[in-house]
């Protein structure tokens, strides 16, 4: 009896669980299937209207098993975009700043322009690929970016689409083989002995020549310099930290700009990826840091009440307590190498310098790595481990002498 009344209750319902397909008063059937969950753990409940109950049973078996095997694509609507602001608002926790800030500007900048109203359903590799290519083609609005520029955009591109695969709404990332335009390996060329000597003594009169001196010789970035502190540096045991950098608040800010009544244009920041290192010096790297002190010292007492910090206990200060400007830095910078013949050259090429001469002067790798801040010894040879003349000189020399004394030993 009860068998009876349960048939005749759902009589024109066909179910197995997950979807049913029921007939409708006006001869259509319906089917109804559960594609998956929401972000609130919520059951995601789905239907569609076929004229037929064959057309509706093969898409209900169709659907079921695209959901069973993880091909299944949800039909929502919604658009990258919103996908996208998602993205960066749950999911860059994780991200250290200034990669989060870049993560927003790429988005802000490039992609959502191109692909925000698609929606993600709809987002194919062929859209992805015509995205990837037009970012290298000059437009009314910009230059054609770089490859390097192309690569980190596609990146991030990439990363959004991963999520969303990751969250049910693609069934896979239509970013995955982009063909990307080729990025080139820059040369690193350093200089040589001569030019090294050209150049101290074309910065030696210089206002920020210990600058130039301590990237020259210890391989920082600019940042790293500039917000060296003296509690940063260990007098006894010729040990120096580092754990801060001097940025442009303009390239630190995130998406929600800081409340900051400072209207200094620059902010102290932990170092790239919070990497603390220590970095054993020499005399002659002492010798600089004792000789800055002492002219700081002398600069607050003929400033007196003029001297005011905005990052009390910097090394590099000017002579009323501020901290130097990166742009004033470089420009003098660039003003020193035009003296010597080398107006291409960069403040980076500094690190580049000291990079290659430690390791052609036999430097462990892993110790050049360290003193860097790289994060694998892989990088460091793949930027930094090309061969110079002196070096290839000095290869073939040591090979010499080594065929030389075998051949004695043979003898």
């Amino acid at each position: 009896m009860a068998n009876k009344k349960n048939t005749a209750k759902n009589k024109g319902k066909v179910s197995n669980g997950m979807g049913s397909i029921r007939k409708r008063s006006n001869g259509s059937y319906e089917v109804r299937y559960t594609e998956g969950f929401d972000l609130s753990g919520k059951q995601i409940q789905r239907s569609k209207s076929f004229k037929t109950e064959r057309e509706a049973n093969e898409f209900r078996i169709k659907t079921l098993n695209q959901i069973n095997e993880g091909t299944y694509v949800s039909p929502n609507q919604m658009p990258f975009e919103e996908g996208a602001i998602y993205y960066l608002n749950h999911h860059t926790s994780n991200l250290k700043d200034l990669t989060k800030k870049s993560y927003e500007d790429r988005l802000r900048l490039h992609i959502i322009p191109a692909l925000g109203n698609i929606k993600l359903c709809k987002l194919t590799s062929f859209a992805v690929q015509d995205f990837v290519d037009g970012l290298g083609r000059k437009t009314d609005e910009r230059k054609a970016l770089s490859p390097k520029t192309i690569k980190c955009i596609h990146g991030v591109l990439h990363k959004v689409l991963s999520k969303a695969v990751g969250l049910g709404y693609l069934s896979k990332n239509p970013a995955d083989g982009a063909t990307l335009p080729k990025v080139k390996q820059i040369e690193v060329k350093p200089l040589n002995d001569r030019q090294t000597v050209e150049f101290l003594k074309a910065i030696k009169g210089d206002i920020y020549n210990q600058v130039y001196m301590i990237a020259l010789f210890m391989g920082l970035r600019q940042g790293e310099v500039l917000g060296l502190a003296w509690d940063c540096i260990d007098w006894e045991n010729n040990v120096i930290t580092i754990k801060q950098q001097l940025l442009r608040k303009r390239d630190y800010e995130l998406i929600e700009s800081i409340d900051d009544d400072d209207n200094n244009p620059y902010k102290i920041a932990p170092v790239k990826d919070d990497d603390v290192r220590y970095i054993c010096v020499d005399d002659e790297i002492m010798d600089i840091f004792r000789t800055r002190l002492e002219e700081q010292n002398e600069q607050r007492k003929r400033a007196g009440d003029l001297w005011y910090e905005p990052f009390p206990n910097l090394v590099f200060e000017n002579a009323f307590g501020k901290n130097f400007a990166h742009s004033t830095v470089r420009k003098h910078f660039k003003k020193s190498v035009a003296e010597i013949g080398l107006p291409e050259e960069r403040f980076h090429n500094l690190r580049h310098n000291y990079t290659a001469r430690a390791l052609e002067s036999g430097d462990p790798v892993k110790v050049v790595q360290d003193n860097l801040g790289h994060s694998t010894a892989d990088f460091t040879l793949k930027v930094y481990a090309h061969g110079t003349k002196e070096a290839q000189i000095k290869s073939a020399k040591n090979m010499n002498d080594r065929i030389k004394k075998l051949k004695e030993l043979m003898a």
